[in-house]
């Protein structure tokens, strides 16, 4: 069982998940489809402060997560690029990294808040048996590969420029070099895509197995990515 912050905010997302299937139920289609989610959730009191207090709790955890992301993942990056390159230290690569992550984050936060709203109307329309559009789902897939794509790039450039310098030269490669850069992209997503299907297949038939794969697999290919997509912006930088 649960328990501390992490059991909390479980309760929390139990809670607001039978609010949602709940209030579902009185809801009919001509409502649903006159009404704005935001507005479903702030017309019922209940749920209203169950999404708050889990809104609040997920950015403690956003907040958490964003310093230990900043120096695990950071700490792979930095190792990455000393086979490559040995002219900036640890402290100021972490430091710089650290800066350059603030602007991802701040989008995955608005994807995960768009995406947690997603759910509750999937919940709704899925309790009234009535059809799912795809089309946030699509964006919201699209939105994320952006990130991604920036992302990289932006890390990439760590230690070459100051962080501000460094932010306008990753939207100058994403937009003006995407010729060079995006089809790099494309084939570290397909290498990606394959890894994780092989994962959930073997997965399907033992869990031990995926366990392992993804030590032997998954982790080498993602080094593997961070490799790749330095070497690429490396070579557009001449």
């Amino acid at each position: 069982e649960l328990t501390g912050f992490l059991g909390k905010t479980y309760d929390y997302l139990k809670v607001f998940l039978t609010l949602v299937s709940q209030n579902a139920k009185s809801i009919t289609e001509e409502v649903a489809k006159k009404t704005s989610v935001v507005t479903l959730i702030t017309t019922n009191e209940l749920i209203r402060q169950y999404f708050l207090l889990l809104v609040f709790t997920l950015l403690l955890f956003a907040v958490v997560a964003y310093f230990l992301y900043g120096f695990i993942i950071g700490s792979a990056w930095y190792n990455n690029t000393r086979m490559l390159s040995n002219k900036i230290g640890y402290k100021e690569y972490i430091k710089q990294f650290y800066l350059v992550t603030i602007p991802f984050f701040i989008l995955f936060i608005i994807h995960s808040i768009i995406s947690f709203i997603e759910t509750f109307r999937q919940i709704t329309l899925e309790r009234m048996t009535l059809p799912i559009p795809s089309g946030l789902s699509t964006f919201l897939l699209l939105y994320m590969l952006v990130i991604f794509y920036f992302a990289l790039i932006a890390y990439s450039l760590i230690g070459k420029y100051p962080t501000k310098k460094l932010l306008k030269k990753t939207l100058h490669i994403g937009i003006k070099k995407s010729k060079t850069f995006f089809p790099a992209f494309i084939i570290m997503v397909l290498v990606f895509f394959i890894a994780n299907l092989l994962m959930l297949y073997l997965g399907s038939i033992n869990p031990y197995t995926m366990l392992v794969v993804g030590i032997i697999v998954l982790f080498p290919v993602i080094a593997w990515t961070r490799l790749y997509a330095k070497l690429v912006v490396d070579r557009i930088e001449g």
